[in-house]
Formats: C-alpha cells, sequence, structure tokens
C-alpha cells in the first residue's frame, strides 16, 4: 500500500524498555495479540482494520510488551503530512496504573513530532479527556456515537477504489487536512454510495463490516440533502450498525434518529499543535474515533 508519510523516527527505532515492559513498533505478527486487547473492550474494529492501520503507518504503531506478550497498543494515522489521529489506545486490565498508556503516547507523540506533523487529534471518552487534557491537548468538538440494533451477520464490502482527491476534492477544506490516501485505503473495504449532479460529485459515504455491528462512516457531502440521502441508502445496506457523528451537525443527527438510531456515547474531539479548523456541518459521519 502506498504511503506518503513512511518516516522512521529516530526516537523510536529502538525499543524502549522500562522494567518487565518493552516499548516497540507493533508489527502485523502482532495482529492477533492486538485484537484480544480490542476485544476485550468491546470495541467495534476488525482484523482488517488493525491490518489497514499499521500498512498506513508502519514506524507509527507501537506495542507494550511483557514477557513476549502484547499488553498495550496506540495507532497514529497522518493525513497528508499536516495532521494525524491517534487511536486504538488500549492497556491490558493487568497492567494498567503502570504508565503504559503514557509511554505509548510518548511514543506516539514522539514519532508524529519527528516527520514535521503541525497538529494531533484524537477523539476521547469521557474517562480519557482528563489524561489527554494533562498532555497538553485542549478540547475542539463534541460528537456522539449513535447504534441501531438488529441483526449483525458477516457480510463481504464489493469494495470500490474511490479515488478521494479527484473526486472530491472539498473533503480538505471539510476536514483540514490531505486524507485522502487513507480514504482510499477505505474504500477498498467498504460499500460506497455516491451522490451526483450532471456535472458535479455532491457527496459520498462508506459502510463497512464490523465486530459487533457494521459502521457507517466516512459521509461528506455539499448539502444537508445529499448527505441525508447518503446516510439513508447506506443504512438500508447493513442492520445493526454504529455510527460517529458530529454533534455540530443537526442534520446528521436528525437523520440518525429517523432511521433508528440512538446515541449511546459521547466523545470529545480534542487537538494539540497547530489548531486546524473542520467545517463539521458537512461532515455526516467521520472516519472511525481512531482516525478522525
Amino acid at each position: 500500500m502506498p504511503r506518503s508519510d513512511d518516516v522512521e523516527s529516530e526516537s523510536t527505532s529502538q525499543p524502549e524498555k522500562d522494567g518487565s515492559i518493552t516499548t516497540r513498533f507493533l508489527q502485523l505478527d502482532d495482529l492477533h495479540a492486538a485484537d484480544e486487547l480490542r476485544r476485550a473492550e468491546g470495541w467495534n474494529q476488525t482484523l482488517t482494520d488493525w491490518r489497514r492501520l499499521i500498512e498506513h503507518q508502519v514506524n507509527g504503531c507501537f506495542a507494550a510488551e511483557s514477557d513476549n506478550r502484547v499488553v498495550g497498543t496506540v495507532t497514529t494515522t497522518v493525513h497528508g503530512g499536516k495532521v494525524a489521529w491517534i487511536g486504538m489506545m488500549l492497556v491490558h486490565r493487568d497492567y494498567r496504573r503502570r504508565g503504559i498508556g503514557t509511554r505509548l503516547m510518548q511514543a506516539s507523540l514522539g514519532y508524529l513530532d519527528s516527520i514535521g506533523v503541525s497538529c494531533v487529534k484524537l477523539d476521547a471518552t469521557p474517562a480519557g479527556r482528563p489524561v489527554y487534557l494533562q498532555l497538553g491537548f485542549q478540547p475542539q468538538s463534541v460528537l456522539h456515537r449513535w447504534y441501531r440494533p438488529g441483526v449483525h451477520e458477516a457480510w463481504t464490502a464489493s469494495g470500490e477504489t474511490v479515488n478521494w482527491k479527484r473526486d472530491f476534492a472539498v473533503d480538505i477544506r471539510l476536514f483540514g487536512a490531505n486524507r485522502s490516501v487513507w480514504c482510499q485505503s477505505l474504500s477498498r473495504g467498504s460499500n460506497v454510495v455516491w451522490e451526483r449532479d450532471k456535472e458535479h460529485v455532491l457527496g459520498v459515504g462508506m459502510v463497512r463490516p464490523g465486530s459487533q455491528a457494521s459502521y457507517i462512516g466516512p459521509i461528506v457531502a455539499h448539502h444537508d440533502e445529499a448527505g441525508c440521502r447518503i446516510a439513508d441508502k447506506l443504512s438500508q445496506q447493513v442492520g445493526a450498525a454504529f455510527w460517529d457523528i458530529p454533534d455540530d451537525n443537526l442534520a446528521a443527527c436528525a437523520i440518525a434518529e429517523s432511521l433508528g438510531f440512538e446515541r449511546v456515547r459521547e466523545l470529545y474531539r480534542m487537538w494539540r499543535g497547530d489548531p486546524v479548523p473542520e467545517r463539521p456541518m458537512m461532515q455526516f459521519a467521520i472516519t472511525g474515533p481512531e482516525t478522525g
């Protein structure tokens, strides 16, 4: 998979040790161990999601290891060299309160600093928000996870390689960074819905498999009508589904409620470094809390 940010950080190119804990790169060989941590927390990602994250940022994903066992993870996803997301922060329950989460954050922030990323963002839970405030992150906005119950069966996405930068260049303005490489990667494992008029692309959205429910996102659109039509079409393709929506997008919240979704969890979008504004009114669904 082509990546524009394959730069190794000198500060993290060698493992760091602290007693019985080693911090090192998270690798494809760690997929199943990392997914066990994810499963223990009840998160919705899949092995495919883990693979996509590691392949996108080979030198930006980290593991904490004890006695040859992965006990913590964190990932970074760089969008266009300007903005990066931190996600998949997981620490095994038996190893908490030992500073592992802080060390993983330091590894990820050190890597991002080393490659010149000017703004680091993340989507925090209420429990994580105070921790990130202490690390210098500032609140930006609020979003909610919405959930619709239903039958959840394994399914395979049709896959469509979307030329995000060419076909929906406005996304750079509404998101604040060029995430075209990441969205193209997502599209290969998703069902994709477009809204077009005779001359222009009005919006695009995706839905992909999850471990507990399908995941709707991203959805971006020029106006409410296009965004809501895309959301409706995507929701009709799946049963049980999660959908993460910025609170500022009132139209998206309204259509979610009308389609049988309910708010189940609050998330806080936070940033560190140079502020990069977004336009949440055109974001009808994010790509995921782990990537923005």
